[in-house]
């Protein structure tokens, strides 16, 4: 292997030199950022935290979910429910408890669409284990026959994520009043 010369004076070789060594530095920099945001630092997910606070601020305040999932391949899913505010496992990213949204004690009824199919419509009961305030948490929705988790992102007052099986949710929250006559 062919070692190549250094051509110029020697200031300029400093120069470039220099030049190198900050191009190194800032690289090495936004590499240990990048992994420092990957694992540990967690990002509060506004969208979700609105709930919560809104959920917590009165008896009377209580935070409704639809939720809507979309295969490239056409199939889709719909479903809406109450929510409550609960403590969740961080896992997979951290340990610990994190404020999330879960589904009260019943699964809420998914509505499944099958565009291409006879049989165009069915109901699959859906449980949200999972809904965190922040980033060092996933998304975890679970059905009888199999579970889809995602890394959540807030989009305006939406919680959007794809979980494992190439399924785009989207997530909407509400936050209701109850009347009292």
């Amino acid at each position: 292997m062919k070692t190549p010369r250094l051509t110029g004076s020697l200031e300029e070789r400093k120069n470039r030199m220099s030049s190198h060594r900050k191009c190194g530095a800032w690289i090495a920099s936004a590499i240990l950022a990048s992994f420092a945001a990957a694992h540990g630092q967690a990002a509060a997910l506004p969208c979700v935290q609105r709930a919560i606070n809104w959920e917590n601020a009165s008896n009377f305040n209580h935070v409704t979910f639809a939720v809507v999932a979309l295969h490239q391949s056409g199939e889709g899913a719909y479903a809406s429910g109450g929510l409550a505010v609960s403590n969740c496992n961080r896992k997979p990213y951290a340990d610990g408890l994190v404020s999330c949204l879960v589904t009260q004690s019943l699964p809420v009824d998914a509505l499944l669409l099958h565009p291409l199919s006879a049989n165009r419509n069915d109901f699959l009961h859906l449980w949200v284990d999972v809904i965190p305030s922040d980033t060092l948490a996933q998304v975890h929705f679970r059905q009888p026959n199999a579970t889809y988790d995602f890394d959540p992102v807030c989009v305006g007052n939406l919680l959007v994520g794809n979980d494992q099986w190439g399924n785009h949710w989207t997530v909407s929250f509400n936050l209701n009043q109850i009347a009292v006559h």
